[in-house]
């Protein structure tokens, strides 16, 4: 992603993210970390979700919530 210091995987059907050497998923409302990317994975609570990550604008997302329809997709989620 332009001037970010997280990476994402566009080929992957996943939300699959990469970040100070660890990877992150985003699945079903649940954060997981884990050391690869493909896991192990850990269940990660959000506040431990660091903030380079919550700041992915919704367009990186390869497996949007429906509810995020009507967010617009140049911004991080809410």
């Amino acid at each position: 992603m332009p001037a970010s210091p997280v990476f994402y995987a566009p080929s992957v059907s996943a939300n699959l993210f990469s970040y100070n050497r660890e990877f992150f998923v985003f699945l079903s409302g649940v954060w997981y970390v884990g050391p690869g990317h493909n896991g192990p994975w850990a269940v990660l609570p959000p506040e431990y979700v660091p903030r380079p990550i919550l700041a992915v604008p919704a367009k990186y997302y390869r497996v949007r919530p429906r509810e995020w329809s009507h967010w617009h997709h140049e911004a991080p989620p809410r």
